[in-house]
């Protein structure tokens, strides 16, 4: 068993805090990068699609299947600011293919993102 393995982590495990997470397929080094304003609730949710097969996003869903689905915090934050949340992990996003040799599976990958940043 992987001790991070979104099926056997146990929420309190999870932070309960505004932040950006990873999902990591560990058997085809697949990747998805996804913010929340409570991280805990956040992986909670894909756990319970998942489960029941029903995630909208289809490779999550057969790299759950798979067994091979693990959880890593990025990044937690101490404030609640969403629009902050949201340039983290795009910023993240931007940086997937330096990090993940191009693997990661978000929809909007590939786009420069984060010009919000740079004109506020």
């Amino acid at each position: 068993m992987i001790k991070n393995h979104i099926k056997y982590l146990e929420n309190v495990d999870i932070p309960a805090l505004p932040g950006v997470y990873l999902l990591t397929d560990t058997k085809n080094d697949l990747h998805y990068i996804g913010s929340s304003l409570n991280i805990r609730s956040r992986i909670a949710n894909h756990r319970t699609l998942l489960n029941y097969g029903s995630h909208q996003n289809e490779k999550l869903q057969r790299m759950y299947d798979e067994g091979c689905l693990c959880v890593n915090i990025l990044v937690a934050f101490p404030f609640s600011d969403k629009r902050k949340i949201k340039e983290a992990e795009k910023l993240f996003i931007e940086a997937a293919p330096v990090l993940f040799k191009d693997n990661l599976i978000n929809k909007h990958k590939g786009k420069s993102i984060h010009t919000s940043l740079i004109t506020n």
